[in-house]
């Protein structure tokens, strides 16, 4: 979210003027960013305890040890690096490590107005997930 400024060259430049006082944009913006947040929370509250799907992107920018993904909302995932099973129906002890471009079932422990955090459990497919998962 931004405060409000003009631009030349648009409707707006040429058809109004922007008599709003730097002080109340920048009130306005706060508590706009405060509701934002305080729903993006309780939003993200509800997938903790739930399992998600989740696409592994890259290492977490800040923690070489954790990997972040998205799930099919676009909410980012951070989960632990590490070895995990191969599949859903792969014995225990069946390990594999996790990399980016996979899929991984992903049990949600946590979460903030930011971002989502989990624990792997397995990696799979799309297909494999929605069959066993739902």
């Amino acid at each position: 979210l931004f405060a409000y400024s003009m631009r030349e060259k648009t409707t707006a430049h040429r058809r109004y003027s922007d008599d709003i006082p730097v002080d109340v944009k920048q009130d306005r913006l706060q508590r706009m960013i405060v509701a934002f947040r305080n729903e993006a929370e309780l939003l993200n509250r509800s997938f903790v305890g739930r399992t998600q799907l989740i696409l592994i992107e890259s290492f977490s920018k800040r923690s070489r040890i954790d990997l972040a993904g998205r799930n099919d909302g676009n909410i980012k995932v951070i989960i632990p690096a590490g070895p995990i099973r191969a599949s859903f129906e792969a014995a225990k002890d069946d390990l594999r490590p996790i990399g980016v471009g996979d899929y991984v079932a992903v049990r949600i422990i946590a979460s903030n107005s930011q971002i989502l955090k989990g624990e792997p459990m397995y990696h799979s497919t799309i297909t494999q997930f929605y069959v066993t998962e739902k």
